[in-house]
């Protein structure tokens, strides 16, 4: 998303501000855990008013405010796949078919 401000001199300039679906996924994230917005705020170390912002979607993204989001609501607020679990189980590599048998060691006796 993007926003308008005006600058000192009058001229109209556009600042990114969270996606819709960001401030979506922290609402809904922070009211599953039964939270208010002060509490979560507090949990964070952020003003209330941050937390406001980013739910209504006129803050500017912050990563080190979005990276402490996460870790605390454990969803993913970057990235691909946002509002995933943050600690999603990694699919699994393919299994070797054959595991290949110890080289043999020639002209050694026990």
């Amino acid at each position: 998303y993007q926003r308008r401000v005006h600058g000192d001199e009058g001229e109209s300039m556009k600042v990114k501000t969270v996606s819709k679906e960001v401030k979506v996924v922290i609402a809904q994230a922070r009211q599953a855990k039964g939270w208010t917005q002060k509490e979560f705020a507090q949990l964070i170390q952020e003003r209330p008013q941050v937390v406001g912002e980013y739910e209504s979607g006129k803050a500017q993204p912050d990563q080190t405010v979005l990276g402490k989001m996460e870790r605390s609501l454990g969803v993913k607020l970057r990235g691909k796949d946002i509002g995933a679990p943050l600690h999603a189980p990694k699919p699994k590599a393919k299994a070797k078919a054959a595991a290949k048998p110890a080289p043999k060691r020639s002209g050694y006796k026990a």
